[in-house]
């Protein structure tokens, strides 16, 4: 999963932690390809995606994106403006 997220996105911008993984990403674009390719490698592999536990973290909007509203969702994941992640609190 990680070869190929890294096709998409800077392996810097990947971070992975056991079963956790954050993503930063700079378009909606690929915000919807990160998610492609995770969901898909969650299913190969037969790791199920908790989706009361995953959420997209809006952190630094751009002008000229598509603005991530608090309170809506992209697919299965809610969008935030504040984020737990490997117990600390992200925003």
């Amino acid at each position: 999963m990680l070869l190929e997220l890294n096709r998409e996105l800077n392996i810097e911008d990947i971070f992975a932690y056991a079963d956790d993984i954050a993503v930063c990403i700079y378009s909606v674009n690929q915000l919807r390809d990160a998610i492609n390719i995770i969901e898909k490698w969650g299913k190969k592999v037969g790791i199920p995606i908790n989706f009361k536990k995953s959420g997209v973290l809006n952190i630094a909007p751009r002008i000229n994106s598509r603005k991530l509203i608090q309170g809506t969702s992209i697919g299965n994941y809610s969008i935030f403006e504040k984020y737990k992640y490997l117990g600390l609190m992200k925003n």
